[in-house]
Formats: C-alpha cells, sequence, structure tokens
C-alpha cells in the first residue's frame, strides 16, 4: 500500500513551486478536525485511546508526512485528524484525512492503495493486511496502522474499519470514475489526477501543470491491453468549457517535452514518438482531451 514510482522525471521545479505556494497560504490558518470519526475506546475489546488528539492543516501537514504531502494537497486537503490507540504493548494509529470533495477522496485512495485486499465485513471501499488498513468513504481517506507489526492484529485493524465506516457519512458517486470505458480496462490500475505529482509517475510530458489539470479539471487514467499482450495508458480530461480545453491543447503542444518527437500535428490533435520508442496522441474534441500513450504503434492523426 504505496505510492507507486514511475519511469518518468519529476514535476520539476514549477509543480513545487505551485505546492510551495499552497503551503504558505494555508499555514497561518488553523485547522478545525473531525473527531467525531475517531473510534471510541472499546473498537476492539481492550483496545483505548492514548496520548492527545492531533489536528493537522494543509500548512502543518509536512510536519507529519515526510516527503508525501504535495500529493495530498495538490489533489485538495483539509485536515487530518490522527489518534493513538493501545492494548498492553501493541499500538495503532487512526489517520482520518478530510479532503475537499469526494473525487479528491477517492483519487487519494487510488494512488495510495495498490491491490487492494478486502475483508468482507468492512462495508466501505478499502484494502487490509496484517499492518494497514485503508478506508475511503465520501470526502475521507482513513489509515490505520500497525505501528506493532504482526499479522495477529489484522482481525483487530478490520475492527477498527468497521468502526471507522459507521462514523463517515454516506458515499456519493463519482462520475470520473466512469469516464473511461471499462472494455479492455486493466484492473486497479484506475487512477484520477489533478496536477503534476499525480501525473509524474504515470507520464511526463513536460514541466509543471503541463495539462491545466486541476479541481475543475481532474484526469481520469488507466491502463489497457493492446490485444498483444502488451498494454497502454489512457487519459481523458473534461475541462470547464471549449475555450479552456482548447487553451489546455496549446499549452500541451507549445510545451511538450522535448524528448517527446512531434511526428504530426493538427489544431485539434498531435501525435509524437516517446524516448522509449512508443508512441502517444492527444486529441480534443470539445471541451476533452483524449490522450493515449506507450502505444507500440504511431497511431493515426485523429480527425
Amino acid at each position: 500500500m504505496r505510492i507507486r514510482t514511475g519511469r518518468e522525471p519529476g514535476p520539476g521545479r514549477t509543480a513545487g513551486a505551485l505546492i510551495a505556494a499552497l503551503w504558505l497560504a494555508a499555514a497561518a490558518a488553523g485547522a478545525v478536525g473531525d473527531p467525531g470519526l475517531i473510534p471510541p475506546n472499546g473498537a476492539a475489546p481492550d483496545w483505548a485511546r492514548t496520548g492527545t488528539q492531533k489536528v493537522y492543516g494543509p500548512g502543518e501537514l509536512y510536519n507529519y508526512i515526510d516527503g508525501g504531502a504535495e500529493l495530498f494537497l495538490e489533489f485538495g486537503f483539509e485536515a487530518l485528524t490522527l489518534q493513538h490507540f493501545h492494548k498492553g504493548g501493541a499500538e495503532l494509529v487512526v489517520e482520518v484525512y478530510r479532503m475537499t470533495d469526494p473525487a479528491a477522496g477517492v483519487g487519494i485512495y487510488l494512488a495510495k492503495c495498490g491491490r487492494e485486499q478486502r475483508d468482507p465485513d468492512i462495508p466501505a471501499r478499502h484494502t487490509v493486511d496484517a499492518y494497514q488498513l485503508m478506508l475511503q468513504r465520501n470526502r475521507y481517506l482513513v489509515i490505520i496502522n500497525n505501528l506493532a507489526g504482526g499479522s495477529d492484529l489484522r482481525p483487530v485493524l478490520a475492527a477498527f474499519g468497521q468502526a471507522v465506516a459507521r462514523l463517515l457519512p454516506r458515499d456519493v458517486a463519482v462520475p470520473l470514475l466512469k469516464a473511461l470505458p471499462a472494455q479492455g480496462q486493466l484492473p486497479d490500475t484506475l487512477r484520477l489526477v489533478r496536477g503534476p505529482y499525480g501525473l509524474s509517475p504515470i507520464f511526463t510530458f513536460g514541466e509543471g501543470n503541463i495539462l491545466s489539470l486541476g479541481r475543475t479539471a481532474t484526469a481520469a487514467v488507466a491502463r489497457y491491453g493492446d490485444g498483444a499482450g502488451g498494454d497502454f495508458t489512457r487519459m481523458r480530461v473534461d475541462y470547464p468549457s471549449e475555450t479552456t480545453a482548447r487553451e489546455a491543447f496549446r499549452k500541451l503542444v507549445a510545451q511538450l517535452d522535448p524528448y517527446l518527437k512531434v511526428l504530426k500535428g493538427s489544431d485539434t490533435a498531435v501525435v509524437f514518438a516517446d524516448y522509449s520508442g512508443k508512441f502517444g496522441v492527444v486529441s480534443r474534441q470539445g471541451a476533452r482531451l483524449d490522450i493515449r500513450v506507450r502505444l507500440k504503434q504511431a497511431p493515426a492523426l485523429p480527425r
């Protein structure tokens, strides 16, 4: 259950400056936590809270997550509520992350969960093993860590997951999860992307927020089988208007990374070869960009 790393370069200085600006803008604001979403004493037999409950806002998240706060901030993060629990010498820590909206909640979950392992008694989207439970509903991501290690605490993690699920608000539909066709989509590859940190492990088109992503323009991304034993990656971005999509396409073409060689293009599409000898295509139709990368053969230029 870790954020996967990619083969391409990182998001670059422009993205770092953007995240730093978000951090500075939020640093002075006090965060309001979600104490009502922390399980009570006895969520699992004889387990009790220990220590002081802590709350981290956007400007403080770097103090808790070393090297991973940027992705949370990029998706849209509001507050982390943290509480330790203990039983004898064993200890769990419950982390409740409140994101700005349900798409941010499921987006950060998909970025971190890896291949899901389910427990039939937990009534929320989740994955669980002996060391960690990760659960998502509505705009919340909940992570419960087994600090002591040891597989004997998996039933306890499941009990805590059930307790948290009873406290979380009702889930809502996130249309972006169905933005891409299901046919041919490889399991556990669907992702949502709101900026360069999320895009970097998938593909690098250039420096900074080159696809002009954000809360109003979130990319749905998944891998698909190519019918010959390989796969390619497909992305779809719906922008607020045709004008913003047109500007996003122009920016992408103008700032395309030098290692991507343009083979042919038009006012609404571009085909390129990448550094590995594979191909990609970006096309705009109305307010939407449709992108395919890591293709084995150069595609025709879309009309």
